[in-house]
């Protein structure tokens, strides 16, 4: 069960990341 939560937190912890980049990307940066 460990190890699924740590998988999922990890695929969340992306789309995030994924999220993150594309609103810094809207905002003008370069990423």
């Amino acid at each position: 069960n460990k190890e699924k939560e740590v998988g999922g937190n990890i695929e969340v912890e992306r789309d995030i990341v994924k999220d993150v980049r594309g609103c810094l990307k809207e905002a003008g940066y370069s990423v």
